[in-house]
């Protein structure tokens, strides 16, 4: 996928897998099995090619709403938005007054990093905001010299 939402491809082609649909763009995330190849677009939508033997680029009616997809050697997924996991905070760091965590991150969704100084403190303060992209991302907070502090991470 490049940064302006088109996906080039190369390499065995034996199957279409690389043959990137012409006109796709808009492109958020991309996967690719064995011999076929998929893009979740920005609206929610999924587009597939290369090899059909197993019915792994025969999109389902109505897919819509998908905010992640994965592919295997034989099969396809979509993540639809009703379906979202909890998600996880991945390799927390500490490390010269700056705390930073990944995140794996869903299409369509926003990712906040909230702290407090205790625990019996009520409001939690932002710290950063990040647009999810169906990838990992890194939130941070570069301000993390307190004694103490206690982090969460919103989802919406």
């Amino acid at each position: 996928m490049q940064a302006d939402g088109t996906v080039a491809a190369w390499g065995d082609n034996s199957q279409g897998q690389c043959s990137v649909s012409v006109g796709l763009s808009n492109v958020v995330a991309v996967t690719g099995g064995g011999t076929h190849s998929l893009a979740l677009k920005a609206d929610g939508t999924v587009v597939a090619w290369g090899a059909n033997w197993n019915g792994q680029g025969s999109l389902p009616a109505g897919l819509t709403d998908v905010v992640g997809v994965g592919a295997g050697e034989y099969n396809s997924l979509a993540l639809r938005a009703g379906s979202v996991p909890v998600p996880r905070l991945l390799r927390p760091v500490l490390q010269g007054g700056n705390f930073s965590v990944l995140v794996q991150t869903l299409n369509r969704k926003n990712y906040a990093l909230e702290f407090k100084g205790s625990m019996t403190a009520t409001n939690w303060c932002g710290v950063t905001t990040n647009s999810g992209n169906g990838a990992l991302r890194l939130l941070s907070d570069s301000a993390a010299m307190a004694a103490q502090r206690f982090y969460r991470m919103r989802q919406w």
